[in-house]
């Protein structure tokens, strides 16, 4: 008894993950307005009663995509802590950031699939519509913004008192050139190249460091 539950709560949580990929999927490439059930119903293999099953509606559909494949894939970071190295933290923290934005990149690729014309500045824009239109999710943001600002902060004052980066350097000054830089490539790649230019992130980030680094 006890096991036939167990698949019956495995078949529903894949049901279920099925259904929020293929919103997910349909929301980024037609924009959410645009996707009706019966798309879903079609690109997630999935009756429209088992739809209806997990979730009330369509604005229940979509925060439930919000928080699988946006709030949870960001809070996913690793804390100051496990990524920051006694000698040189700020460049252990600059390390740990790239691979973890290549690591996304990858993951965001594997989720819309090779052959997919998702960009992403589809994803942007999918952020910026679920930040104006769903319920908590600008708050959850935020707090992860405020989050990760404090990870930065720490890796660049441990910098200054461990003799890596030069003692006149403002941690905020640095942090907010850093975080400028990473906003503008962000940007830029979704807009010009359809996609996130990890090499051009490294390098100006580098260019900072080195500005920043006591020689």
């Amino acid at each position: 008894m006890i096991q036939k539950t167990n698949k019956n709560e495995l078949r529903k949580t894949e049901t279920k993950g099925r259904i929020l990929w293929a919103a997910f999927k349909l929301f980024l490439a037609h924009g959410y307005h645009a996707v009706s059930f019966m798309s879903i119903e079609q690109v997630s293999q999935v009756t429209r009663g088992a739809i209806f099953y997990h979730f009330r509606n369509k604005e229940d559909l979509l925060r439930g995509v919000a928080e699988k494949f946006v709030i949870d894939f960001l809070q996913s970071s690793p804390s100051a802590d496990e990524i920051i190295d006694d000698q040189t933290p700020l460049k252990s923290f600059l390390d740990a950031q790239i691979c973890q934005i290549e690591q996304r990149v990858q993951l965001f690729l594997e989720q819309v699939g090779p052959d997919s014309d998702i960009t992403s500045a589809d994803f942007m824009c999918f952020l910026l519509f679920i930040n104006k239109y769903v319920a908590g999710i600008k708050r959850k943001l935020q707090a992860y913004e405020e989050a990760q600002a404090q990870c930065w902060l720490e890796a660049i004052h441990q910098g200054l008192e461990r003799g890596e980066i030069r003692k006149e350097v403002d941690t905020e000054t640095l942090y907010n050139a850093f975080h400028s830089v990473y906003v503008g490539i962000a940007f830029h790649g979704a807009v010009i190249h359809q996609q996130f230019v990890l090499d051009q992130l490294r390098k100006e980030w580098d260019f900072l460091y080195q500005l920043a680094a006591a020689h």
